[in-house]
């Protein structure tokens, strides 16, 4: 059974060096000054400038990109529509492990990150076609689990040491639940494939790093 864990805390730098030199390559292919590839970029730079910031304490920084996280708007991703208010456009998983809890945040864009209340992360998941299809993927997955979450009038709480909460974002607002850490890896358990198709998020997203490093 695979987990998560505070392991090796990868750089997000790192990430954006690969997200760079993907982006120098795709180029050299096509017609230069692409606008959505333009946009991109910037905002992996703008994650990256958000997470790194001396005069705050890794635990702010973390509690500032978590509400980031969980306040990404339906609209940015033309989800807001009366079809489409119902259904995610965004999952966020989070786990709690010893002294720490680690926030995965995947988009229906493809986009990924993961926070570790202990500091450090990894943002920019759409620099690579295997990361952008695992978060496409793992909020597909959400679909299914819908009917376990309730709805939130405010961001969730942190998990417990050992318990696993997962949060969908929708344009009606957020739908959360939470599972023991050790019941989720029953394949009858119903946030069985949404935990491991989070974990293959967060697998791509070190083998990224690990080509680039």
């Amino acid at each position: 059974m695979q987990y998560i864990h505070a392991w090796q805390v990868i750089g997000m730098i790192v990430l954006v060096a690969a997200f760079l030199y993907y982006r120098k390559q795709e180029a050299a292919k096509r017609p230069p000054l692409e606008t959505k590839q333009s946009k991109e970029e910037a905002e992996v730079r703008a994650a990256v400038a958000r997470m790194v910031r001396p005069e705050e304490t890794p635990a702010q920084v973390y509690e500032r990109m978590r509400k980031e996280a969980f306040g990404m708007s339906a609209q940015r991703y033309s989800m807001a529509t009366d079809d489409k208010a119902d259904q995610p456009f965004g999952v966020v998983m989070e786990i709690g492990i010893p002294d720490s809890v680690v926030t995965l945040a995947g988009y229906v864009d493809g986009d990924a990150r993961v926070y570790y209340q202990s500091g450090g992360g990894m943002v920019g998941g759409f620099a690579h076609e295997s990361t952008r299809e695992a978060a496409k993927a793992y909020v597909a997955a959400s679909f299914p689990v819908l009917r376990h979450l309730a709805k939130t009038a405010e961001q969730p709480p942190l998990p417990a040491e050992g318990k696993l909460r997962f949060s969908a974002l929708t344009a009606r607002g957020i739908l959360t639940g939470e599972v023991d850490r050790q019941v989720v890896g029953d394949e009858g358990n119903p946030f069985h494939t949404l935990y491991y198709a989070g974990q293959e998020v967060v697998a791509q997203m070190r083998q990224v790093s690990a080509k680039n490093s």
